[in-house]
């Protein structure tokens, strides 16, 4: 599922219907972009009918249509790029789905039942032979319109052409057509070295299992859909040794809709093959771009693949970084590397030096080291070790001298001497200055080389942060398993990071004992991300027995160590508690976390300010916290300062800031702002 509104409608049509039509009647519902639209050589504008067979005319790529079938409660939104795609000028071409039944491969060494066309030939450029699959499903019958998928779909295949890539294409396809498809892509496929599976349209995470939806879904019966494991089992089937399998998948994987929530866990990556998931487990994926027509996944990827020369997953990781940024850590892309590859969407087409990726500060020499003396000289090998070990010890306590000084250039060099003597808090240390970018150049990659090195010798410390480097994914290959293996060795060792991430990760598979468990550890030691969510167990009676005076308890303790998210807790509590005088705690707990820059603080102070519950009421302080919301993408605090725009409450009235916000609360599903635009015409 994609874009800001909600990923799945829970209120399904219950009509029937079916993709061939003869003299079907439309009805314009909505035009986009424009006042009216040519169709059947005359202008149509909202509430004009048409006929299937009418030809369809659009003078700009930004002019768009959403029209209903007669008789039916089914809409459709309309496209130039949509319909070129699918060679259609006519509603009756455009649902024939005769566009993925032509033969023949372009290369002409298969017979097949797809319309292959032929990527850019280099053979020093793109040395694999190379296929893709692109899907781009938009027009769903009972699920909201993605307006663009098959933007997406399209621009992603030209973009793989130009690298090389023979692409077939699938648009709005029916589950027969999904499947078929697939089963005569792998069937073409034997001859390539490299096959690559692009989708971009509505998908779910559902009993274990990533769905990627047919736009001929029928209620919430999933049991004949095409799934991510299903894609990855036939995938099995066609790889062999050398071969390369790519799974691009742009779809959201939450479970909206659906009773039985199953196994949230997400599939890991078998040898030879690499996944690239356009959100986290669980996660919802955007539509829209601003300012572009695709979604934030599918421009960082049309961007960064085949840039800068990287392999696989570097490019991956950059994608990743980028989608992040788009969308203000919203949305956070999944990898999962099998490897047994060494593969680059393009070779020799690096356009920027990566040295500052692995560039570092040169090891000082036992020449320009001050502490060398001639033990460390002699050709006696015992004298050698002994002097090494007594040095190692030395060497650290100097780069901590020179770190509490900020002096880190000097650390640095201290460090690397007896980190490359095997001193493991040397090795962590080294690892946190490479990570932070202190007295070398920031290199995440060289961060987890020392890391790695101080966790095998039983530093906690760098046993945690290496658990959450595999749990991010975003420098190394994402695993689950790799991360819980760190975690509780470190957690073994009394780490309370490490138990609360362990307590995490067993809040999120509901095994509430476990969670627990570790979460009262680390609260125990004084960590106040556990103290906080063991007063919500508290809270919520998870895994313990409801309580809420050890509920405010745990959060209290949290709170004042300045924890925003416990101060925002303790806020609720106070507000949502009877007695007028408990608004003034809820306001002073508010205030705490939204001066920390606590989204949902600052909505909530807003509130106290326009209402005045513990606080004197002020229009202009409740503008201005709705604001600081808003402006981290708070959907309710988008809506109400759009509202304050609009009739001027605490700020001067302006029209184009009203809509500018409501129209962002409208992309995130809020209810209010969509029917504030829809009743102004302007949705």
């Amino acid at each position: 599922m994609k874009h800001f509104l909600p990923c799945i409608t829970l209120f399904l049509m219950l009509a029937t219907s079916t993709h061939v039509m003869g003299q079907d009647t439309y009805e314009i519902l909505r035009i986009y972009n424009a006042e009216s639209i040519t169709i059947g050589n005359r202008p149509k504008k909202v509430g004009d009918t048409f006929k299937s067979t009418d030809q369809i005319v659009f003078p700009n790529d930004r002019q768009s249509f959403k029209a209903q079938k007669k008789g039916t409660s089914k809409a459709y939104y309309f496209n130039k790029k949509a319909m070129e795609a699918k060679k259609s000028k006519t509603l009756k071409d455009y649902f024939a789905n005769d566009y993925n039944k032509t033969k023949g491969s372009t290369r002409g060494e298969t017979r097949n039942t797809l319309a292959i066309n032929q990527g850019k030939y280099d053979v020093n450029k793109y040395p694999e032979k190379r296929i893709a699959l692109v899907i781009g499903n938009g027009n769903y019958q009972e699920l909201d319109i993605l307006p663009n998928a098959i933007n997406d779909a399209r621009d992603v295949s030209d973009r793989l052409k130009q690298l090389g890539f023979d692409v077939a294409t699938l648009y709005d396809g029916d589950i027969y057509d999904m499947l078929t498809t697939v089963d005569s892509f792998f069937t073409v496929a034997q001859s390539y070295q490299v096959a690559l599976i692009y989708f971009a349209g509505h998908g779910i995470r559902y009993e274990g299992k990533d769905y990627l939806l047919s736009v001929d879904r029928k209620g919430l019966g999933i049991k004949d859909e095409c799934s991510l494991e299903y894609l990855i089992a036939e995938s099995e089937k066609w790889k062999s040794s050398g071969k390369v399998m790519i799974f691009v998948i742009d779809a959201c994987r939450n479970r909206a809709g659906f009773a039985n929530a199953g196994d949230n866990r997400a599939i890991e990556a078998k040898k030879g093959t690499a996944i690239l998931q356009s959100t986290s487990s669980g996660e919802v994926a955007m539509d829209a771009d601003a300012g572009s027509g695709n979604s934030p996944f599918a421009s960082a990827f049309i961007n960064k693949i085949g840039q800068t020369g990287d392999d696989l997953e570097e490019e991956f990781l950059d994608i990743r970084r980028e989608v992040k940024r788009k969308t203000s850590d919203r949305q956070v892309p999944r990898t999962s590397l099998g490897g047994g590859y060494d593969f680059h969407f393009c070779k020799g087409c690096n356009t920027h030096s990566s040295q500052s990726k692995t560039q570092s500060t040169p090891i000082p020499t036992q020449n320009n080291n001050p502490s060398t003396n001639k033990e460390t000289t002699t050709s006696n090998t015992t004298q050698i070790e002994t002097s090494t070990a007594e040095h190692s010890s030395e060497y650290y306590h100097r780069g901590n001298e020179e770190y509490k000084k900020k002096n880190y250039t000097e650390a640095v060099k201290w460090y690397r001497l007896a980190a490359e003597q095997g001193h493991a808090k040397a090795q962590y240390k080294l690892g946190e200055c490479h990570a932070k970018g202190l007295g070398v150049l920031q290199s995440h990659t060289e961060a987890i080389k020392w890391f790695r090195l101080a966790a095998q010798q039983g530093n906690d410390n760098a046993q945690t942060i290496l658990g959450f480097y595999y749990e991010q994914g975003e420098y190394i290959s994402q695993s689950q398993t790799e991360a819980i293996k760190w975690y509780q060795l470190a957690a073994n060792q009394g780490n309370k990071i490490a138990q609360y991430l362990l307590g995490v990760y067993y809040d999120q598979k509901q095994s509430w004992t476990d969670a627990i468990k570790w979460y009262k550890q680390s609260a125990n030691q004084g960590y106040a991300n556990a103290q906080n969510n063991l007063g919500t167990c508290y809270k919520e009676g998870k895994g313990v027995t409801k309580s809420e005076s050890e509920a405010i308890k745990w959060y209290k303790l949290a709170a004042d160590q300045g924890y925003a998210e416990a101060q925002y807790n303790l806020g609720e509590y106070y507000y949502h508690s009877s007695g007028i005088s408990h608004y003034s705690k809820a306001a002073n707990w508010y205030k705490l976390a939204a001066e920390q820059g606590h989204a949902k603080a600052q909505c909530a102070l807003a509130f106290c300010y326009s209402s005045a519950k513990g606080v004197k009421a002020s229009y202009s302080e409740a503008a201005k916290w709705f604001r600081l919301a808003a402006e981290q993408g708070d959907a309710t605090a988008q809506y109400n300062i759009g509202k304050c725009y609009l009739y001027a409450i605490g700020v001067p009235q302006s029209d184009s800031e009203a809509i500018k916000w409501l129209r962002l609360a409208a992309d995130q599903g809020e209810e209010m702002a969509i029917w504030e635009l829809e009743r102004r015409g302007l949705l």
